[in-house]
């Protein structure tokens, strides 16, 4: 009887165990730092969110403001608080209103709209001219 002689990669059949230990290291590794950057950019992205939200109560105001009659009560110089102070989901909305800014017979209107986040405040603010 005649066997055939071995070729030197006739002896692997696959992976050794180190081989197969190696990767399954390597693997977990990837997925664990993936696993980390989940909750990282759900965060990133509710907060953009919200900041798009308060962007968004801030302009909605400012249309709001120059809609009205130059006289309104709404147009005096100083602080303003929106009558309804607690804006829907803790947003809170207010302008100051400031006479002969940047040039004399103009105002300067800045809408601030605070929200929070976690752990910290956060405020987007409009300023327009008219």
């Amino acid at each position: 009887m005649h066997c055939p002689a071995r070729t030197p990669d006739s002896g692997r059949g696959g992976f050794s165990l180190v081989e197969a230990m190696v990767a399954l290291v390597l693997f977990g590794i990837g997925t664990i730092t993936l696993l980390q950057l989940a909750p990282r950019s759900t965060q990133f992205a509710n907060r953009g969110r919200l900041v798009s939200e308060a962007t968004n109560l801030a302009q909605a105001k400012v249309e709001e403001l120059r809609a009205l009659p130059t006289q309104d009560a709404s147009l005096a110089a100083g602080v303003h608080i929106d009558p309804q102070s607690a804006v829907e989901h803790g947003y809170s909305r207010r302008w100051v209103v400031t006479d002969n800014d940047p040039v004399a017979g103009m105002r300067r209107v800045e809408v601030r709209v605070r929200f929070t986040t976690v752990g910290t405040d956060s405020v987007a603010a409009v300023t327009t001219f008219f």
